[in-house]
């Protein structure tokens, strides 16, 4: 799950595949547990802004220390910080540059 998971964040043409990716991990959640599927799991099912900031910063530990996604890094980050961005745009109908800041990690000037 990990890699199809990081594959469909990447992926900028993911919308289809994102449901169903969604769907599914919903259904085998209490079989296996990830950083990277529980930040789509908090973004995506619960709608916790709060957790899915937490899961993306231990997702970059796990990208860091896995050989394969190393080099997916900064395109995992930063696409990550643009699918919590376009979520919580979907939820919220006044938002402060603060505010958004704060959910996506970075600072105001960023």
């Amino acid at each position: 799950f990990r890699y199809l998971a990081t594959a469909v964040i990447i992926n900028r043409g993911r919308r289809s595949a994102l449901k169903d990716l969604v769907k599914v991990i919903q259904q085998e959640s209490y079989t296996y547990r990830d950083p990277i599927t529980e930040f789509l799991e908090h973004l995506y099912v619960n709608f916790d802004f709060d957790g899915a900031r937490q899961k993306l910063h231990e997702c970059q530990t796990v990208l860091f220390n896995d050989f394969f996604l190393i080099s997916c890094l900064d395109e995992f980050v930063e696409n990550a910080r643009l699918m919590i961005f376009e979520t919580f745009c979907r939820i919220h109908q006044c938002i402060s540059i603060n505010m958004l800041a704060e959910k996506l990690n970075m600072n105001p000037d960023e």
